[in-house]
């Protein structure tokens, strides 16, 4: 994990990135040419109600959400090009993100992923950012 005030050498995951996501995604329409699309978050957790949660906060960000409980879905949506962002649960019942993440890297290396656990030690965070996750969210979370 970054030390305060360390400079990343990556974009940081903020609300502004869904926001450059979404222009580049655009289609023919209001705009001009083009108009702005919605930035696609996909979330997947074995957790209902971690789902819930991030489900209802990141729509009303205006972002749009597709959640699953398993890295099957998650992994069908990534692998046909869904998604500008994935938040992940490390424990899931079919698969350990962690395995999952290699993956993802070689199949798109531009895709950011937050891996979120609920294991909150320095060796998991380590692990994630190893494994090429762009973030490690300790939950429980606020």
């Amino acid at each position: 994990m970054r030390q305060p005030g360390q400079q990343d050498h990556f974009p940081r995951t903020d609300a502004g990135f869904a926001r450059r996501a979404s222009r580049r995604r655009c289609e023919p329409g209001l705009y001009g040419s083009q108009a702005m699309t919605k930035a696609t978050i996909l979330v997947a957790d074995d957790d209902a109600a971690i789902r819930t949660v991030l489900n209802q906060a990141l729509s009303r960000a205006g972002y749009e959400v597709r959640i699953t409980s398993n890295a099957t879905t998650l992994w069908r949506w990534i692998s046909s090009g869904e998604g500008d962002l994935v938040i992940t649960d490390v424990v899931m019942p079919d698969e350990n993100a962690f395995d999952l993440l290699p993956r993802i890297r070689r199949m798109r290396p531009d895709l950011p992923v937050l891996v979120m656990s609920a294991q909150n030690t320095f060796m998991t965070a380590i692990r994630a950012s190893e494994k090429g996750a762009y973030e490690y969210l300790p939950k429980p979370f606020d």
